[in-house]
């Protein structure tokens, strides 16, 4: 194998660790806004029912 050989196999090693690990960030963020967004309802779900309670009494 020559050198030239061998600096085409690890780039193409690099591009694909490169294309794995955007694969996983973006499916990290789209997990964080999920959470994000499901405590958000939380949250908002927690407030409407203190205002209820405060209607109630």
């Amino acid at each position: 194998m020559s050198l030239k050989d061998f600096e085409f196999s690890l780039n193409r090693v690099r591009r694909g660790i490169l294309l794995l690990e955007d694969k996983v960030l973006r499916h990290v963020w789209k997990e964080a806004y999920r959470i994000y967004r499901f405590s958000e309802s939380i949250l908002l779900i927690d407030a409407m029912v203190d205002k209820a309670r405060i209607f109630v009494t």
